[in-house]
C-alpha cells in the first residue's frame, strides 16, 4: 500500500453468515468456478461468477451489507502520529489499515449496535496485533471476537470455508470500486509498463457492472461524494471518502 496513491478497505457485514455462504457457494456451482475470486486475478474464467456475485448482492437481497472506506493520498497522506493508539509503533500502512477497520466497524450503520465477530486478512497488517488494537473499542466486539483468516482456506471437499468466501467477496467489491475510482480520476498505474487506461478487459466489465447497478456512481465518484445505497437508513452498500488529513 505504501506506493499506491489510492487506499481502500472494505468490510462485509451480515447477521446470517450461513445463508450468505450458501448463496455464494451456489453461484460458484452454477457458474462452474471453484477457484479463488480475486479482482486482480488473471484467470478470466472467474468473471461470470464474480458478476453473478455482484448481481445477487444488488438484486434485492437483505442478508449482507458492504462498507468501503477510500482515501486518495494525492489529496492528503497518512500521518502515523495522528493515530492516538499507535502503541505498537507500527508503520503508516499497517496502522492505517487497522484504524480504518476500526472506523468502518464503529460506523457500519446497519450493524452498529450488534454483537460482532470480525474475520480479517493479516496481509498488509504485518505484525500488528489486530485483536488488541480493535477489541473493546467497538460496540459488541472484544479481543476474543477477532479472527485472522485468509482467502484460501478450504473444507476437505475442496470448497472454500465461509469466512474465506466473505473475504473474497469483500476484496471483489472493494477492489472493483477502487479500480473504478482510479479509472475516473486517471490514477497512473504503479506498473509503468502498463498504459494508464489500458486495463484487463474483465476488470472493465466488473466496473461497468457496478455502475449498471448504481446509476449515480460515476457522478458521485468524480465529485467524491459519500454513497449510500439504496438510502441511508436502509443501506446495503456504502462508500465513504476519507478526506481529513489522517
Amino acid at each position: 500500500m505504501d506506493s499506491d496513491r489510492v487506499f481502500a478497505i472494505g468490510v462485509v457485514g451480515t447477521r446470517n453468515p450461513r445463508e450468505v455462504y450458501k448463496q455464494l457457494q451456489n453461484i460458484r456451482i452454477r457458474t462452474n468456478y471453484t477457484s479463488e475470486i480475486s479482482y486482480k486475478s488473471k484467470d478470466k474464467r472467474r468473471l461470470l461468477c464474480a458478476l453473478r456475485w455482484m448481481d445477487w448482492f444488488f438484486g434485492g437481497q437483505e442478508e449482507v451489507g458492504v462498507k468501503i472506506l477510500l482515501k486518495d493520498k494525492l489529496l492528503s497522506n497518512f500521518e502515523t502520529g495522528y493515530f492516538k493508539d499507535n502503541q505498537f509503533k507500527a508503520k503508516d500502512s499497517s496502522v492505517a489499515y487497522c484504524e480504518s477497520y476500526r472506523e468502518v466497524l464503529k460506523n457500519f450503520t446497519p450493524f452498529k449496535m450488534d454483537k460482532k465477530y470480525f474475520y480479517y486478512h493479516q496481509k498488509s497488517l504485518n505484525t500488528l496485533n489486530v485483536p488488541s488494537y480493535l477489541g473493546g473499542k467497538i460496540i459488541g466486539l472484544g479481543e476474543e471476537d477477532c479472527y485472522s483468516t485468509s482467502t484460501q482456506k478450504k473444507h476437505k471437499d475442496g470448497s472454500f470455508r465461509g469466512p474465506s468466501q466473505l473475504v473474497q467477496f469483500a476484496d471483489l467489491m472493494t477492489s472493483t470500486y477502487r479500480g473504478l475510482y482510479e479509472s475516473l480520476h486517471q490514477v497512473e498505474p504503479i506498473n509503468k509498463e502498463e498504459p494508464p487506461n489500458q486495463k484487463d478487459w474483465s476488470k472493465n466489465i466488473l466496473q461497468l457492472n457496478l455502475m449498471y447497478h448504481l446509476t449515480d456512481l460515476r457522478a458521485k465518484t468524480l465529485s467524491r461524494q459519500n454513497i449510500y445505497h439504496p438510502v441511508y437508513n436502509r443501506q446495503i452498500y456504502e462508500i465513504w471518502f476519507w478526506q481529513k488529513n489522517a
